[in-house]
């Protein structure tokens, strides 16, 4: 099955997965159900009214972030910026915070060629501009707050079951979905987290830090779970962006039997209560 998000971007992702896959003439006659706006597994946070209220759109969750943006490592980004241009017009946070997007953008779009955006930043620039992105993204999809990524318990139960109901007349699930889904979910898998949080203060020290998100979320993230029948019992195969990744449920095998997986996330399977996480009732 092939399915994609209320969302147009997702759609074409789908069709030219499919045609990539199949060809131009077979993708046409891949069946994609219609999505629906309200989907409890491929946007799961959407539904959650809790983490809309409360982090989502809670100023105070995005705390940390605002601090670093204020702190003294971007204002210096800032003040070098604008002694390195010149221009009479200062160039604000915001400003340099829009050219940084539009350098990473153009650098995915354009891979052979170097965006002039690009080129008013060092390298100690972008390391600091990312570190506010991986701010933002870790205190709202992340570990940051243990709502993000418990709300993902439905998504995980969707694999986990597909996985076990062994179809024979379906081998395959396809899901396209966005960031927002993609990054709690690896945080309900425990994977990519760091031994200290996330902080304004700690840059310095976060150098080595997992939670990169141009790394575990860029354009076209991928994340794949291989059902393998074994002679002792079935297993799993985590991939993420097509590398073999080890699940803290088996931290020293690439493979891990779903029994394993099963005592390892039995709160997420046995206990998750969506609605009453989210306050959807």
């Amino acid at each position: 099955m092939f399915k994609y998000t209320y969302s147009q971007r997702t759609q074409k992702s789908a069709y030219y997965f499919a045609r990539g896959l199949f060809g131009k003439a077979t993708a046409k006659s891949v069946y994609f159900p219609e999505p629906t706006e309200q989907d409890p597994i491929l946007r799961f946070y959407k539904m959650c009214e809790n983490w809309n209220k409360n982090i989502k759109k809670n100023p105070e969750a995005a705390l940390e972030k605002r601090l670093f943006v204020s702190g003294i490592e971007m204002k210096q980004i800032v003040n070098n910026i604008n002694q390195r241009l010149g221009f009479e017009s200062y160039l604000t946070t915001d400003d340099i915070t829009l050219i940084y997007h539009t350098c990473a953008f153009e650098t995915a779009w354009h891979k052979k060629s170097k965006s002039p955006w690009c080129s008013i930043f060092t390298v100690d620039d972008l390391k600091v501009l990312e570190y506010v992105e991986d701010l933002d993204m870790y205190w709202q999809d992340g570990y940051g707050y243990e709502l993000s990524y418990k709300q993902a318990c439905p998504a995980f139960g969707d694999m986990i079951n597909f996985l076990e109901s062994k179809d024979p007349h379906s081998k395959v699930t396809v899901y396209f979905t966005h960031s927002g889904t993609l990054l709690k979910i690896l945080a309900h898998l425990g994977l990519y987290k760091d031994e200290q949080p996330l902080t304004a203060e700690n840059f310095s020290k976060m150098s080595n830090r997992q939670w990169k998100t141009s790394k575990i979320d860029s354009f076209a993230t991928n994340l794949a779970f291989v059902l393998f029948g074994c002679e002792d019992g079935d297993k799993i195969l985590t991939l993420h962006q097509e590398r073999v990744v080890r699940l803290p449920s088996c931290p020293n095998s690439d493979l891990c039997s779903l029994n394993q997986m099963h005592k390892y996330y039995e709160n997420s399977l046995q206990n998750c209560d969506f609605d009453a996480l989210c306050n959807t009732r």
